[in-house]
């Protein structure tokens, strides 16, 4: 139980370690956050923010809130693919929390793309990135609607080394 609580407290961090590629099985913390990334409810949950995002940049922005505010015309040049990632975040059967931990940041970290890229190429990029990394095994088909293997493979190695 208590760690549970640990676990729910240290999100941020734990995310951000697993977005980076710690090993799940090396902390028990980030095994019960990895553990809880890849359900399907919190997948729906990340799922939900991404297409809440797409919708808040297609609106006019609002003058007075406390939410930090999303980079619009960066956000709707990459519709597309926030679209595909929360669609695949639904629907693959098997994810690994690094990919979903990368969708996750993308919500809540201040300083992802989605607040603070200059153009869409960096919310797309970013985007590929968590799309790289979130099937549990190669599944082409879905794959290679977004990107080429080789930039898939140039932005996986980017974000591992």
């Amino acid at each position: 139980m208590l760690d549970r609580l640990r676990v729910r407290w240290g999100c941020p961090d734990l995310d951000r370690r697993l977005a980076e590629g710690a090993d799940p099985s090396d902390d028990p913390l980030l095994t019960l956050r990895a553990e809880r990334l890849v359900t399907p409810a919190e997948r729906a949950m990340t799922a939900a923010g991404l297409e809440r995002v797409v919708a808040t940049a297609q609106k006019p922005q609002t003058p007075f809130s406390a939410a930090v505010p999303i980079r619009r015309g960066a956000v709707r040049g990459a519709r597309r693919e926030l679209l595909a990632l929360a669609g695949d975040l639904r629907q693959l059967r098997s994810v690994r929390p690094r990919g979903v931990a990368i969708a996750e940041r993308l919500l809540t970290d201040p300083g992802s793309p989605l607040y603070t890229a200059q153009s869409s190429d960096e919310v797309v990029s970013a985007v590929r990135t968590a799309a790289a990394w979130l099937p549990a095994y190669s599944q082409p088909e879905r794959l290679n609607t977004r990107c080429s293997a080789t930039q898939m493979s140039s932005t996986a190695s980017s974000t591992a080394g």
